[in-house]
């Protein structure tokens, strides 16, 4: 996991708005998640985790840590006669886990 500082956030939220974060992390597993909670970068600043970037709109740059979120994998985890439980991490699409309820 790479921290990088004065990212450009422009190809990050559907309106490609141009802002900047201080700080700006992308994250692909847990344990990278883990490592990142011990950084200063992210324990001394404010912290805006995005998805797909669909549902924000910068008005300004973020003086904080932008982390990306590309934590994926959905699996069944128990099954009975009438339920079934699944794990879906948080950087799975929606449409993709209804897509996999569905199935």
């Amino acid at each position: 996991m790479q921290i990088l500082k004065n990212f450009d956030l422009t190809a990050l939220n559907t309106f490609g708005i141009s802002a900047r974060a201080k700080f700006f992390a992308e994250i692909k597993n847990e344990d990278e998640l883990r490592e990142l909670f011990l950084t200063p970068e992210f324990t001394e600043n404010g912290k805006l985790f995005l998805g797909g970037g669909s549902n924000v709109l910068f008005t300004r740059d973020f003086d904080g840590i932008v982390v990306v979120n590309k934590l994926e994998g959905i699996k069944v985890t128990k099954e009975d006669d009438q339920n079934v439980w699944v794990r879906a991490l948080s950087g799975e699409v929606w449409h993709d886990l209804v897509q996999f309820a569905v199935k």
